[in-house]
């Protein structure tokens, strides 16, 4: 009884150091290693579960202010539980040793292996291992504590409110309660709390049941697309994946628009995303409705070609499959050069080839240029090489007539901004397409050489002699063997081609 009563007063005791802005950090940690003590000697598991819920956010919530934490006391606790290192280290083991003491062996498992303080998988399924507390109970708590903390660690609670939401039969918990506090977490300012609520939506819509309410929820989720946190934009992209077959037409051509400016993002992880989740939405038209986002297929073609050059091997495989169903789609074969992995500018034809095919189809071809200027600005060098070497290509094979001098004049300015690019094989590709450009389509406007002293004659006979001004590549860029081949200035692939009206006739 006097072990049941000193418990509860230390939890307690602890969970009003938590409601104080300023917490002195070492009574924190001491209050967490008594309560580690007391429940590891406790005989009643009884009390420990009826506790339970509790005890497990207290703990959570302290687990979050010790990940705050920078200076570590000077106890020996550490040594007592774990060789663990860092502040955290006294919650995890106690939330460790609340689960032995239920009978959760497999969260501590999970635990254990992760070892990095993620613990609310292990606390989402063992709310559902505590079998003296109903889901309704355990919900009811969170929301709870949620109303009595402050924002510092709402982000901790939340967290296992959304495990519940997984691993739980959530047919008992309140819908109502549940979908206000999510679209209200949508708007909050942290973007962990956003990312949370945004998962949470994802996971309800693996249940049948809430499909319904979570589609009322739909411009949220995609107006998540356009925040500027990747790991909001990435749990909105699963969330939409999961919800992706109920999702009304008007809705599809939305998500359609929403994901192509994803295609060029600098994170790897939502590039990929955001491609592979593109991909599925041909298949979920029916073929009287193909002209619902034919005009977003189209729109996506050059982004999807030119990061068949990206970086990352996943991106790359990605735009392959993305390009097979967005042909099959528009009822055109697949060039075979796009399984190609040879870099471009190694290897010339593979984007004469693809060029080809793609400005006989489609027939807008200054939007498929303008696309290309586009991406002369991205971070990688593989997509601003792709892209400079695509312009020259559209170039040769479009028919003159079809690129007004202001294009022109628009091309010649961005690629000229090239010439100073810190890659070396950029600045080629960029004289090589200007050059390109030229002979098949003229030269810049006179007032845009009056403007700017385009010469691409001495240019060329500058760069030819050696003399091209550019600093030391060894200086400027540090070859990576895994990446398309970007070290070497290849001069051998500029050769003069035939106007693109002379190689029709």
């Amino acid at each position: 009884m006097i072990e049941e009563q000193l418990l509860e007063n230390l939890l307690t005791r602890l969970q009003s150091q938590h409601k104080m802005e300023l917490q002195p950090p070492s009574l924190s940690i001491s209050l967490t290693q008594a309560l580690y003590e007391v429940i590891s000697v406790l005989e009643s598991r009884d009390t420990i579960q009826g506790l339970f819920p509790e005890l497990l956010m207290t703990f959570l919530v302290e687990l979050h202010f010790s990940s705050q934490r920078d200076s570590l006391p000077d106890v020996d606790f550490l040594q007592q539980c774990g060789q663990v290192k860092g502040q955290v280290s006294f919650a995890v083991e106690a939330i460790k040793m609340l689960l032995i003491r239920i009978g959760c062996r497999y969260e501590v498992t999970f635990m254990e292996k992760k070892r990095d303080g993620r613990c609310y998988n292990a606390a989402g399924n063992s709310c559902r291992a505590a079998p003296s507390w109903p889901d309704y109970q355990v919900l009811d708590l969170l929301f709870s504590v949620l109303s009595k903390n402050s924002e510092t660690h709402k982000p901790t609670i939340i967290a296992v409110f959304v495990e519940l939401l997984h691993y739980q039969d959530i047919d008992q918990f309140p819908s109502e309660q549940i979908f206000e506090s999510l679209e209200e977490w949508t708007q909050n300012p942290s973007p962990d709390v956003r990312s949370l609520a945004v998962r949470a939506l994802g996971i309800l819509a693996i249940h049948p049941d809430k499909v319904e309410e979570v589609k009322v929820l739909m411009p949220t989720l995609l107006g998540s697309l356009e925040e500027t946190d990747n790991g909001v934009i990435l749990e909105a992209i699963t969330a939409l994946q999961n919800v992706l077959k109920f999702m009304q037409r008007s809705d599809v051509v939305t998500l359609a628009e929403k994901l192509l400016p994803l295609f060029s993002t600098t994170d790897a992880k939502v590039r990929n995303s955001a491609i592979v989740l593109f991909a599925e939405l041909p298949n979920l038209v029916k073929k009287k409705e193909k002209y619902l986002i034919q005009e977003q297929v189209n729109q996506s073609l050059v982004p999807l070609l030119l990061h068949l050059q990206d970086e990352e091997p996943d991106v790359v495989k990605g735009c392959q499959d993305a390009l097979l169903r967005c042909f099959r789609f528009l009822g055109w074969s697949l060039p075979k050069k796009i399984s190609s992995k040879k870099a471009w500018h190694d290897h010339p034809l593979i984007p004469e080839s693809l060029c080809r095919q793609i400005s006989w189809k489609v027939k807008t071809i200054p939007a498929v240029l303008l696309q290309c200027l586009d991406h002369l600005q991205c971070p990688q060098v593989s997509i601003r090489r792709a892209a400079t070497i695509f312009i020259g290509c559209v170039a040769q094979s479009a028919d003159p007539v079809a690129i007004t001098q202001e294009n022109k004049d628009l091309i010649f300015i961005s690629l000229s901004k090239l010439q100073h690019d810190p890659d070396p094989s950029v600045r080629v590709a960029a004289m090589e397409a200007m050059q390109m450009v030229q002979d098949a389509c003229g030269g810049p406007s006179i007032a845009l050489r009056s403007q700017t002293h385009f010469n691409l004659d001495r240019e060329e006979r500058v760069f030819s002699q050696g003399h091209w001004e550019a600093p030391d590549p060894s200086l400027t860029h540090r070859w990576n063997p895994s990446s398309p081949v970007s070290h070497r200035i290849v001069t051998g692939f500029v050769r003069r081609r035939q106007s693109g009206a002379a190689r029709q006739t």
